[in-house]
């Protein structure tokens, strides 16, 4: 009998995915956006008509930004406003159409203010698939790019724009960009008369695609996979088998997909796949396991379990084939089941669907704690005809997977496993500091290890398909996903999301949709549709559909797990009015504030980091959690956010750029109010933290760049002196503060709040917190100290979590490293003022790549090798270049004035995935 690894010897080379990342072309495309929409643009008055299969465009907030947003998009021909008042709804809603008849907005509704562009002259028609490019276009195969700039996939283009204060707040203030992008790349020769698919992961956020001059065809949606058959019929002759091709993609960020910062480009991996012309559908492995509830050990790590692969099988060929399919399921590398199947697809260019049942024994359970994970391996190999069984290669397909239980529970919320475990989520969008959305796939597991650094275990996918990179590190780390679709009332979109996604252990909730994008004429309807969609093509996965939408809860919900968006005061109330249906915050706090600030300062737009901000729509810190940490019928929840962001510069707008709502802040440092969630993440670690900083100026040492004016809860008193509000995070029950050596007093410690001692006397020196576990306990369970610092001396640099200490870095030109820099005195201790320009430099065979430093008003582009220090922390990110060779780099951190700080990163080959 043949092994796993023999097959996989054998058929290895008939499927190849190459990495089309690399050698890109990129030159930006100017464009227009209009000053003025005249009344001329929209000569039809469609006022009180309603207009049917229109897009809601959520960001825009007023009657006339709605005008201006058709205004401004050639293709958009009809514009619809909800003016509040009348029978339209929603009220202040917006709601563009592309190439809609506007004379069959017959539908009578008041309260629209609307028109529509009419059967005049319209824009340049899209380009449909089959259209030729022009000769000497951009787009042409034989088009000179030699002066176009040289990038790696993947790119965000709007991120290397300039911050303006003109452009879109909600984007954080950076314009939207056109893109052209080519790339020339071989076609093996071997490729020919295999199946042959062109794949893009993402690209932000109108795209269209060529092929050696010619439309492939386009895509609307930024957050979604798309693809092309090259080995189709009306295509292949396209194709240059053992030749260079030209791909050219136009990709427009114009078109909003969202009203936060979703960057522009093709920000997510491209890829050509090449299999036998007998091969699995794409995502069509579907690998559900059942497990025998009553078998789950005491630790909850094993139970029995038995898993039902449903696969597709597609054949490209010219006629009938017979064939037959292997799964063999392995964990740790080590063979654990297969199962041997017949199939027969009787016509050409047919498909077929193929069920099986393997028996996995003692399965190891996927968890928080211990995330195992199995790989299930499938093998096609035809039979007949007999010359296709001589001629054709098996396709090969590996699917990961994990083995565990989930249950949502009305009264006692979420079950893991048979273990009740509480979500400790984060909402979180796509970008991060220096980089953009540009986001490499290695870098998802850095920005999930940062969440569980402080205990959360669960990330929202807000608002939209995640990357599959994001998956695979929650899967591989523990970590608890909620998979949320973009727009209601788009079943396509929900069924990409669906076929891709049901493998993944750590995907415990489906979303429909969040708040605004639920819109349609019939969101109820529409939710249903997509629940079908869900239902059809994960069947056996259990999982909950959800919403981030308070108007679809209630008894008459169609969801089978409530989304609480904020409204933490109504959980009982809703709780009582729905008893039977599982509950769960979707999102809550939306508390803001930034690291090492304790004053709000609109006019730098700047927020206190004392856990006292909120939006009218939300709740501090504690307020939020403590209504969901008392709770059990809550299943948990998902903070607003985890890592702050672009865009969304609430309470602020120019000059603040990107959000204050992340418990990290954009850069990945923690702030103040982490340690809060620390502490209740994690109650099993005694934790203390106090706050603010010891360093304020005062009228014998005035301002300093080592002192800080005394301001917000810092008072001057009328002695010329002043007091500081202390706060202590702690997850004991007392804690005691000293001020140099003196005590003053013990406080108890309200659990999910905080210990706090106001209008403390300022005096230089030494500032000690001390918790105990227990009232009137002698010893402390844990301190912390802040002190007075000094003028800063030098520079003292760290690697991130995002590598492991003594680890290298690939050589791919890809994959990043990122670097924390502290201004420190002499002593070592961080300065909470230093505001030094930090410059970053590499010498070896890599470059700087980018810079953060948290500051949510930092105008310094994101690519740019120097930036200053906020509050005293600044972030490097460096890259390797695309040498394959292992190496060293030396990365040197420095500043005028202060000792530079240099680490030696090791490069190594890494694993070199076939490219073209």
């Amino acid at each position: 009998m043949l092994t796993l690894f023999d097959f996989i010897a054998v058929a290895a080379a008939a499927r190849t995915d190459y990495i089309l990342s690399y050698d890109w072309k990129f030159a930006s495309e100017s464009f227009p956006k209009p000053e003025n929409c005249s009344a001329s643009k929209f000569p039809v008055d469609l006022t009180d008509k309603q207009c049917f299969g229109l897009k809601n465009q959520a960001q825009v907030a007023d009657e006339e930004t709605c005008r201006q947003t058709c205004c401004g998009s050639d293709e958009c021909t009809v514009w619809q406003w909800c003016r509040p008042g009348h029978a339209c709804s929603p009220a202040n809603s917006c709601w563009t159409g592309d190439d809609v008849d506007v004379y069959s907005c017959t539908s009578t509704q008041s309260g629209w203010a609307s028109s529509g562009r009419g059967n005049g002259p319209g824009p340049a028609p899209t380009p449909q698939p089959g259209d030729k490019c022009a000769d000497g276009s951009w787009c042409s195969a034989s088009y000179d790019d030699a002066a176009w700039r040289n990038i790696t996939l993947p790119h965000d283009m709007v991120v290397e724009g300039v911050f303006t204060e003109t452009a879109d707040k909600s984007h954080g203030y950076l314009p939207s960009a056109i893109g052209r992008y080519r790339k020339r790349f071989e076609v093996p020769a071997s490729a020919h008369g295999m199946h042959v698919r062109l794949d893009f992961e993402g690209a932000m956020a109108k795209s269209i695609v060529y092929l050696n001059g010619v439309c492939l065809g386009g895509h609307g949606s930024g957050y979604t996979p798309f693809g092309f058959e090259l080995s189709a019929a009306n295509v292949s002759k396209l194709v240059r088998y053992g030749a260079t091709n030209v791909l050219a993609v136009h990709v427009d960020s114009q078109v909003d997909d969202s009203w936060w910062y979703d960057g522009g480009g093709i920000y997510r991996n491209v890829c050509l796949t090449v299999t036998p012309p007998l091969h699995f559908e794409q995502w069509g492995v579907y690998a559900p396991s059942i497990v025998a509830e009553h078998t789950i050990s005491v630790d909850a790590t094993t139970a029995q379990a038995m898993l039902y692969p449903s696969i597709e099988v597609v054949n490209d060929g010219p006629g009938a084939i017979s064939f037959t399919l292997t799964s063999i399921v392995s964990f740790g590398g080590a063979e654990v089941g297969r199962a041997v199947s017949v199939g027969l697809i009787a016509t050409a260019q047919d498909r077929a669907t193929l069920n099986q049942t393997i028996d996995l024994g003692t399965a190891h359970l996927w968890g928080i704690t211990h995330p195992n994970l199995y790989t299930l391996t499938t093998i096609l190999t035809p039979i007949e005809p007999v010359e296709a069984a001589d001629t054709q290669a098996s396709d090969v397909l590996n699917t990961t997977f994990g083995v565990r239980t989930i249950r949502f529970d009305a009264t006692n919320g979420f079950f893991l496993n048979g273990q009740a475990t509480k979500i400790l989520g984060c909402a979180n969008h796509q970008d991060i500091a220096g980089l953009g959305t540009a986001v490499p796939d290695a870098l998802q597991a850095y920005r999930i290890t940062a969440l569980q650094e402080f205990g959360a275990n669960a990330w929202r996918t807000a608002h939209n398909q995640p990357s599959k990179a994001l998956l695979e590190a929650a899967d591989r780390l523990g970590f608890l996903v909620w998979d949320e679709n973009h727009h209601n009332g788009q079943p396509y979109e929900m069924e990409l999301l669906i076929r891709r996604d049901r493998n993944h252990p750590s995907i415990v909730i489906w979303s429909l949709c969040n708040e605004v994008l639920c819109e349609t004429n019939n969101k109820t309807a529409d939710g249903l549709i997509a629940m079908g969609v869900i239902h059809k093509w994960d069947p056996l996965g259990n999982r909950p559909v959800s919403a981030n939408n308070n108007d679809l809860n209630g008894p008459q919900t169609i969801l089978d797990l409530q989304g609480f968006d904020y409204a933490t005061g109504s959980y009982d109330d809703w709780h009582k009015r729905a008893p039977t249906i599982p509950a769960i915050s979707s999102e809550t706090s939306s508390a803001y504030g930034d690291r090492g600030e304790y004053k709000n300062d609109p006019a730098s737009g700047h927020v206190t980091g004392y856990d006292t901000e909120n939006p009218s729509w939300g709740q501090t810190t504690e307020v939020a959690w403590s209504a969901i940490l008392t709770r059990s019928f809550m299943s948990g929840g998902f903070t607003w956010t985890g890592w702050d962001y672009k865009g969304e510069p609430t309470p602020y707008q120019w000059p603040n750029i990107n959000s204050h709502f992340g418990i990290l802040d954009i850069a990945g440092f923690w702030k103040d109010r982490t340690y809060w969630y620390s502490a209740y993440y994690k109650p099993e670690q005694p934790q203390t933290h106090v706050f603010p900083h010891w360093s304020w100026a005062t009228a014998a040492e005035p301002a300093a760049p080592h002192r800080v004016p005394c301001e917000g809860l810092c008072h001057r008193t009328q002695s010329n002196g002043q007091t500081v509000d202390l706060w202590v995070y702690t997850n004991g029950v007392e804690a005691e503060l000293f001020v140099n050596n003196a005590s003053l007093g013990r406080k108890p410690v309200a659990k999910y709040s905080h210990a706090q001692w106001s209008a403390v006397p300022y005096v230089a020196g030494r500032v000690e917190a001390r918790s105990y576990a227990q009232v009137g306990d002698v010893e402390p369970s844990s301190t912390d100290v802040i002190e007075t610092v000094g003028p800063a001396t030098a520079l003292v640099m760290r690697p991130a979590a995002n590598l492991a200490p003594g680890a290298a870095l690939p050589a791919n030109g890809v994959d990043v490293a990122f670097f924390h820099v502290s201004v420190v005195d002499a002593a070592g201790r961080l300065v909470p003022g230093a505001a030094h320009n930090v410059t970053f430099s590499v010498s070896g065979p890599g470059a700087v790549v980018g810079t953060g430093n948290g500051d949510p008003s930092s105008h310094v582009p994101d690519h740019a090798p120097a930036r200053p220090a906020y509050h005293g922390l600044v972030l490097g990110i460096v890259k390797a270049d695309d040498t394959g060779e292992a190496a060293e780099m030396n990365v040197t951190a420095s500043a005028m004035g202060l000792t530079p700080a240099m680490q030696t990163l090791k490069v190594e080959r890494g694993e070199r995935k076939p490219r073209l």
